[in-house]
């Protein structure tokens, strides 16, 4: 009667599977040691025997998660395998509670035995590489995606630096600030004491939010007389205030300087820089 006595050499394979996933890929691979025995009696010499080995996801019954068959060459009754260096054992091998290791020699099964702790760390593969993960400390790529470009959902006040393109909806629900630019024109008005010809660019009366942070301005001008738009007239910035720009046109007509008066209507043009 052959017998065979295995084990699964622990320390040795913890250390390959600890190495492993930091120096390279994590090896499919377990090494497997036991002493063969006929009637109790061990054997001297060198014999070649097969073996097929089996995972299997309960002590009897179950279901069969990994097979591979070697020629193994037996030593004084010493063998010594790496199970997977035929088929590789993948991950899914040690998923569920538990894994059973059947060990047969031709057809005659020698029984199942129970593998714990190493077998079990090719699911720290998953974490390697996961297609779905419940919590994750840290990741080196999300959906192809470096940490650079992950959201942060904390509370902490954030930076973005660089173009953000939202395709969908957006919500929020604080305060959104930045540096925009707005555009437009406004009409000159008369200014109610020198009677001087003005302009107002007012955020208010815009529905504009935010502060003025610069302006910038030009002016159309129509000649009423002529009943034509005249460009080159200068429009000068008096005062920036918080929500409001206050400024003065001047016409050029020919050689002639002066005031805008009834003779011509003013539209200013404005850029302003918002915050």
């Amino acid at each position: 009667m052959i017998k065979i006595r295995g084990c699964l050499i622990f320390a040795i394979i913890l250390v390959i599977f600890i190495i492993g996933p930091i120096y390279g890929e994590i090896p499919h691979l377990i090494n497997y040691q036991g002493r063969l025995t006929i009637s109790g009696v061990v054997q001297t010499g060198t014999q070649i025997v097969t073996m097929t080995f089996k995972i299997w996801d309960a002590e009897s019954g179950g279901n069969e998660r990994w097979e591979e068959t070697q020629t193994v060459s037996v030593i004084n009754g010493i063998f010594n395998v790496l199970l997977g260096s035929v088929k590789p054992i993948e991950a899914g091998a040690f998923q569920g509670e538990h894994a059973w290791l059947e060990t047969l020699i031709g057809s005659t099964s020698l029984g199942r035995q129970r593998i714990v702790s190493v077998g079990y760390s090719y699911m720290a593969e998953k974490a390697e590489s996961a297609t779905t993960a419940a919590t994750a400390v840290t990741a080196n790529t999300l959906v192809g995606k470096t940490p650079s470009q992950f959201i942060d959902t904390s509370d902490t006040a954030q930076t973005k630096v660089g173009s953000l393109t939202i395709n969908s909806n957006l919500t929020v629900g604080g305060t959104i600030n930045g540096i925009r630019m707005v555009s437009g024109y406004v009409w000159e008005d008369e200014e109610p004491v020198t009677h001087h010809s003005r302009f107002i660019i007012n955020l208010d009366s815009l529905g504009i939010p935010g502060k003025i942070k610069g302006v910038s301005v030009s002016i159309e001008m129509w000649r009423r007389n002529r009943g034509d738009f005249l460009w080159g007239s200068r429009a000068e910035v008096s005062e920036v205030l918080e929500r409001q720009v206050i400024g003065y046109l001047y016409s050029r007509d020919g050689s002639e300087e002066l005031w805008g008066g009834w003779e011509y209507a003013q539209r200013v043009y404005y850029v302003i820089t918002v915050e």
